[in-house]
């Protein structure tokens, strides 16, 4: 197995857990009224900026050698919006301001965010740092098919600012951290497989994830 079959089976896989959780139709149904887009644009806050944290978390672990931090750094490089663009929280304000809702708002945690995030800390913390990496690695696999969901589900609404989830349905992160890989495969005896563990995780997570959100903002 190379990278890009690596790529593209967790790929795939997330491209399943999409449809069996059937969360293009699902969200549209929900972000239909205003109510409900706003419901899901204060539940979904919590768990997306948590990302930037992880990302500090990882890195504070990581060994000296560049191939270990690289990946992290341009990550965060990017999320700040580089020299000239604008930082990808700052995107999530202009679309959550875009559905009436105050930019400024302290948008507070939620169970599920709560246990999402924890349990992604409990990871990255506790994990050898190469899973910790590749974890985070493969967390940028599955933007891209989650975020065309959600752009897609919400680009019927013409007056929403949607460039937050624009930007990320067409992000290809994961080779930033090809560096690393590499560098991990140069060793006698390691293989990609040695990640797929990793990518069970970050799958069933993201699973559990789309399970809880799509019941609480159904519920509401």
């Amino acid at each position: 197995m190379n990278l890009e079959q690596f790529r593209s089976n967790v790929y795939s896989k997330e491209l399943e857990i999409l449809s069996s959780n059937n969360v293009l139709d699902r969200l549209r149904r929900v972000c239909s009224t205003r109510d409900g887009l706003q419901t899901f644009a204060i539940q979904f806050y919590p768990i997306r900026y948590s990302f930037v944290q992880l990302a500090f978390a990882v890195g504070s672990r990581a060994p000296m050698h560049e191939s270990y931090w690289y990946g992290l750094a341009k990550n965060l490089y990017e999320e700040g919006g580089e020299e000239n663009k604008t930082a990808h929280n700052e995107l999530y304000r202009k679309f959550i301001s875009s559905i009436g809702l105050d930019p400024n708002m302290e948008v507070p945690e939620t169970i599920l965010s709560r246990s999402f995030n924890k349990t992604w800390f409990d990871f990255v913390l506790r994990a050898p740092i190469e899973q910790a990496i590749a974890a985070i690695a493969v967390y940028e696999i599955i933007d891209s098919p989650d975020y065309s969901a959600l752009y897609e589900a919400l680009r019927e609404h013409s007056s929403l600012d949607l460039k937050f989830f624009e930007v990320h349905s067409v992000a290809e992160h994961f080779s930033m951290f090809n560096s690393f890989f590499s560098k991990y495969l140069s060793k006698e005896g390691n293989s990609l497989e040695d990640f797929v563990p990793v990518a069970d995780f970050v799958l069933n997570h993201q699973d559990f994830m789309w399970k809880e959100l799509l019941s609480s903002i159904e519920q509401n």
